[in-house]
């Protein structure tokens, strides 16, 4: 709902500053350099003495709704051969890929928006599980014949064979 709002007005030596719909809260995001030379590279759209608002707009040269953005980056994600991508997902990707690269929920908290780390925390617990695990798993390194069990291979319970 918030992308759909977002113009020139919003960035300002390469910080984007906006008040989420959401939350109400202010949201401060450093542009990526790559990002920076797109937003350098926009020009407003002719017929038009005023600059947008928005840099995404409707082929009638109008903002989107929250509904409409939404159902447009569907089908650009569609073209683009991602039909399963839309704009949640993308949102959950990057804060997952925060997660991934061991940033704290602090961080990821941030960049995302949110007031409270209980959301962030669905994006970190998965990402700590696999990191402890593979580090749990470092343990049996190097430890070439050792045995993991006492009983003898072959050998069930009362002296039985298996």
């Amino acid at each position: 709902s918030d992308a759909r709002k977002l113009g020139p007005q919003h960035i300002q030596g390469g910080v984007i500053a906006m008040t989420q719909q959401k939350t109400g809260g202010t949201v401060t995001l450093p542009l990526h350099p790559d990002m920076m030379v797109a937003v350098n590279a926009y020009t407003k759209p002719s017929g038009d003495n005023v600059a947008p608002l928005a840099f995404l707009l409707t082929h009638q040269g109008k903002p989107y709704t929250a509904k409409g953005l939404g159902n447009a980056f569907k089908f650009w994600c569609e073209e683009a051969g991602l039909p399963h991508c839309s704009c949640h997902s993308v949102r959950k990707g990057t804060l997952t890929m925060l997660a991934d690269r061991s940033r704290t929920v602090h961080e990821i908290a941030a960049y995302g928006g949110h007031k409270s780390l209980r959301m962030v925390e669905t994006y970190t617990r998965k990402a700590d599980a696999l990191r402890l695990a593979r580090a749990a798993a470092e343990a049996f390194e190097g430890e070439g014949g050792t045995k993991l069990s006492t009983v003898p291979v072959g050998v069930a319970k009362k002296g039985k064979k298996a």
